[in-house]
């Protein structure tokens, strides 16, 4: 895992669709799957796997070798290809690159991209850690698990009191206030969601003219409908250290079967 000066880590985390033994029975298989597929477009590269999770460790050339979004995304829907059955879903976060000295800052990026994509975006996305953008304000708050406490007490409220109402704005600011976007993602009439945004407009006394409350409520929706994305029970840098005990020992021992899984 020296050939080349830079790095990138790439964490997959493979999330269960319903509490079933069918999951956990197909996990283990769909994980070395998942790896074998990935090893078929790279060439040098380390992996660990753990639990539900796949931290793979790329050494590349330059800069130009990165694996970007569209990369990764390209990657998962031939394994979805090949793979027509699934039950699980996926959050694939990339680092930026970073070298041999610098693999902690790497392997930080690649888990607080999991932390965001875990608060704000939806199942099978993939995402970078240079194109977190505003998020990374999220990141500099420290600990995540305080962040519902920069909601407005009075959306946090009205969640608690109109679950189903609070759905319905959510969705109608994420569809740009489309009426028939909204309709359709709740499987509702036009005339329905507008008789609730009606409702919603007069009881939160709000318009949602002005970009300041769509933010807001944005923010809100994204907190307070998801789970804060715990740290794993295992220390990732301390696996990457690993990964490179391991390949210098298959490098010295010169053993054939310790390459199998870092080149073509």
């Amino acid at each position: 895992m020296t050939s080349f000066p830079l790095y990138q880590v790439i964490i997959v985390k493979l999330i269960q669709e319903e509490d079933n033994k069918a999951f956990e029975w197909s996990l283990d298989m769909t994980i070395k799957r998942l790896r074998y597929h990935f090893k078929n477009h790279m060439n040098h590269f380390a992996f660990m796997e753990k639990n539900n999770r796949i931290v793979l460790l790329l050494n590349i050339p330059d800069e130009d070798s990165l694996l970007y979004t569209n990369h990764v995304q390209k990657i998962m829907t031939q394994f979805e290809h090949i793979h027509k059955k699934r039950n699980f879903n996926y959050q694939i976060g990339i680092s930026s690159s970073c070298r041999k000295e610098t693999l902690g800052n790497g392997n930080q990026e690649a888990l607080d991209t999991q932390k965001i994509l875990n608060l704000f975006y939806p199942p099978d996305s993939v995402l970078e850690y240079a194109s977190l953008g505003i998020y990374k304000l999220f990141l500099s708050a420290g600990n995540l698990e305080t962040l519902e406490t920069f909601v407005s007490p009075k959306l946090k409220a009205y969640k608690e009191d109109h679950p189903e109402l609070f759905k319905t704005l959510a969705l109608f600011i994420d569809n740009n206030q489309n009426y028939l976007k909204t309709a359709e993602s709740l499987f509702l009439h036009p005339k329905t969601v507008r008789y609730r945004i009606d409702k919603i407009k007069k009881q939160l006394n709000m318009t949602f003219d002005d970009s300041e409350s769509i933010i807001h409520i944005q923010i809100a929706s994204r907190l307070l409908n998801s789970s804060i994305c715990s740290h794993p029970n295992y220390n990732l840098s301390l696996l990457i250290k690993r990964l490179q005990i391991t390949y210098f020992a298959c490098l010295l021992s010169q053993k054939r079967s310790c390459y199998n899984d870092t080149n073509k």
